[in-house]
């Protein structure tokens, strides 16, 4: 009897089984179950014919189709298979909706003498799941400061002393403002993005602290999901508070690798908030080699940004750590944060 796992089981027991997605090219790009391997029924072109013909001709057509295509490809779909099995002794199978292309992959593993477990209700299912996610509540910490405070770095510091966090910034593969992209190439999309997210948070204790970064509601293109956005916006935030100096040092050590034609670009985004002046300004010291003056530039916008984003907070969950050594530490700035976070918890 093929054996069935629901999403919560999953979400839970997932990590003992290699995940193979059984769905096109593109189905699979657009959005999967992170950590999946995508061995496909059909290709793009093929799922399109056999969707044309249950359409036009009925199921009995359709299938016959989809049998000639999958015979087609029975030995790569064997070698695909047997190395996705060698990472775990059983693999968890989905297709869309726990269907055909999901049992047909079910078949074939039975015959190579493969233990699976199949998704019920497919890739929906984790869909569904995600989309609901965010409607419970999280006692989340919100890590704040201006633009150059290294507040990823501060994240992965307090996940190194065994806080749990969320590195919103790492999952979209983006670090947030027009600059956000500089070095980067690939993004995930929107439905990816949303996946990986609740992904990274199932791995948590949900019953516990969460520390996350203050984040816009837009990091890139990608959108953070509104019960969660209300969630970051009403919660207890520590606003790090570092000289300019050190700011600036920050990110022209950051940034200043990157190339003169990507920096300009990101700059030339900011050309309506800026103005035009000072937006030549900034081209300008970036082809002089000049990173520190750009970088000034930058900040006395996202500086006046971060300011008025404050002001729509409410007050009483805003603590300020304002440091004035420009040989401040991470460890303690930690420090502090730890020590106020636990005042705010008595």
């Amino acid at each position: 009897m093929p054996e069935t796992i629901l999403i919560n089981d999953f979400l839970i027991k997932g990590k003992k089984y290699s995940i193979v997605d059984t769905r096109s090219p593109l189905e699979f790009k657009k959005g999967n179950i992170p950590g999946s391997i995508n061995i496909p029924i059909f290709t793009d072109k093929e799922r399109e014919v056999v969707g044309t013909l249950y359409k036009k001709k009925g199921k009995e057509q359709a299938t016959l189709t989809g049998i000639r295509f999958v015979s087609e490809k029975i030995d790569s779909l064997t070698t695909e298979l047997i190395n996705a099995a060698k990472t775990n002794n059983k693999i968890c199978i989905y297709c869309w909706r726990g269907g055909m292309r999901s049992k047909s992959i079910e078949w074939l593993a039975a015959k190579l003498n493969i233990q699976t477990v199949r998704l019920e209700k497919g890739y929906k299912s984790y869909r569904n799941f995600v989309i609901n996610y965010f409607n419970k509540k999280f006692d989340l910490i919100i890590i704040g400061g201006y633009t150059g405070t290294g507040k990823t770095e501060l994240l992965q510091k307090l996940k190194k002393i065994g806080k749990q966090i969320i590195d919103i910034e790492k999952i979209a593969n983006h670090r947030g403002s027009a600059f956000g992209g500089v070095g980067t190439k690939i993004f995930p999309t929107q439905e990816q993005f949303e996946n990986e997210l609740v992904f990274e948070f199932c791995k948590l204790d949900e019953t516990k602290q969460i520390f996350i970064e203050d984040e816009s509601k837009l990091t890139g293109r990608l959108v953070i999901p509104e019960n969660l956005w209300k969630q970051i916006r009403s919660a207890k935030l520590f606003f790090v508070d570092l000289p300019k100096e050190v700011r600036l040092q920050k990110l022209v050590k950051g940034y200043g690798g990157f190339s003169k034609n990507e920096l300009s670009n990101s700059f030339l985004k900011l050309k309506k908030k800026l103005g035009s002046e000072k937006t030549l300004s900034a081209l300008q010291f970036i082809e002089n080699d000049n990173y520190y003056e750009a970088a000034d530039v930058a900040l006395k916008y996202y500086d006046k940004l971060y300011n008025k984003g404050l002001q729509f907070r409410d007050q009483r969950f805003v603590t300020k750590l304002i440091f004035s050594d420009l040989k401040v530490t991470e460890d303690e700035i930690i420090k502090s944060i730890k020590i106020h976070v636990k005042e705010t918890e008595s």
